[in-house]
């Protein structure tokens, strides 16, 4: 859908990279500079499986989400917001990601140890 710029900081031995709107990622590219780029920490948007049947077909929501396992088994920490997050269905599509990868795989506000509010999910509930 366009293109986005990557930043990875690197303080005292650790590494951690900010890989929003990568979609998921679904594109391959996107998942391998990932990988290449060996962060210790990883925060990227998911793919945006609310759109799919509209701008997305299913095949490209399981090739993220096969992509998003590889980066889990490889990445020591892979935080999921943004785009995921916009649909109810999040947490499942997080668990099939965690079971087949192993990895350690949380949303933002985990980080915070916090819960979820997915109020972009939600939005119908609140506002119609």
């Amino acid at each position: 859908m366009g293109y986005v710029i990557t930043t990875t900081i690197e303080w005292k031995n650790e590494k951690v990279m900010h890989a929003s709107d990568v979609q998921g990622p679904i594109y391959e590219g996107a998942k391998q500079f990932i990988i290449d780029e060996k962060p210790d920490t990883v925060i990227l948007s998911g793919p945006p499986i609310y759109l799919e049947g509209f701008a997305l077909k299913k095949e490209e929501i399981e090739k993220a989400q096969d992509n998003l396992v590889e980066i889990a088994r490889k990445i020591p920490q892979v935080v999921v917001d943004h785009h995921l997050l916009r649909d109810l269905r999040c947490f499942d599509f997080l668990e099939t990601v965690r079971e087949k990868s192993g990895g350690d795989i949380i949303v933002a506000s985990e980080l915070l140890g916090k819960e979820p509010y997915l109020l972009e999910a939600r939005r119908k509930e609140f506002y119609y």
